[in-house]
């Protein structure tokens, strides 16, 4: 369907992978960017919503500056996700056909607020802006000075590099003793 209605959602809970690409003289390997996307929904005139469901309320207003430092954090997850569909990330179903893969709004949907029980909250420059690719750009080179940083953390052997996360289904567990040589009573609690 090259039409889909606003709000249908193309796909949810899918896997985003794309490898990003790092300066040679770094010494860093390729990195390989990983996303489990909520929602992704067709919208009229073409182009995907990323939607991302969360609990509670939408923040409140602050300061205008304590506003844009909550609204960066709140929607870098989403940035990732729309440079993910940017760099092909996303395994196209043939009922896409047609269709512009490309992020055009970049959705918080907030499940405990407003009267409807829902507060939105939505940002994303134009994609056929320099805003647009200038902001994709920028995510991706947070996200690259990131896995530098975390290359230097294992080069050094600092553990702060592994910090294990409470997720069972996450491989951190299993990869924090070989990269440390640890036994498993080595390890902080």
């Amino acid at each position: 369907p090259a039409a889909m209605p606003h709000g249908e959602p193309l796909a949810h809970e899918a896997w985003m992978r794309a490898q990003l690409p790092t300066e040679p003289a770094s010494g860093l390997p390729a990195l390989e960017l990983v996303g489990k996307v909520d929602r992704l929904d067709g919208l009229p005139g073409g182009g995907v919503a990323i939607v991302d469901y969360k609990t509670g309320k939408a923040p409140r207003a602050y300061s205008a500056a304590t506003d844009a430092q909550i609204r960066r954090k709140s929607f870098f997850q989403l940035r990732c996700y729309a440079l993910l569909l940017a760099r092909g990330g996303l395994r196209a179903s043939p009922h896409w056909e047609g269709l512009e893969l490309r992020a055009r709004r970049l959705r918080l949907l907030y499940l405990g607020g407003g009267s409807a029980g829902v507060d939105v909250v939505e940002e994303l420059p134009h994609p056929d802006s320099g805003e647009y690719e200038a902001e994709l750009a920028q995510t991706e080179a947070e996200l690259v000075a990131l896995w530098g940083e975390i290359a230097s953390l294992v080069r050094r052997g600092d553990p702060r590099a592994f910090e294990p996360c409470s997720r069972k289904f996450c491989s951190c567990h299993e990869l924090r003793p070989i990269v440390f040589q640890e036994s498993r009573s080595q390890r902080p609690a």
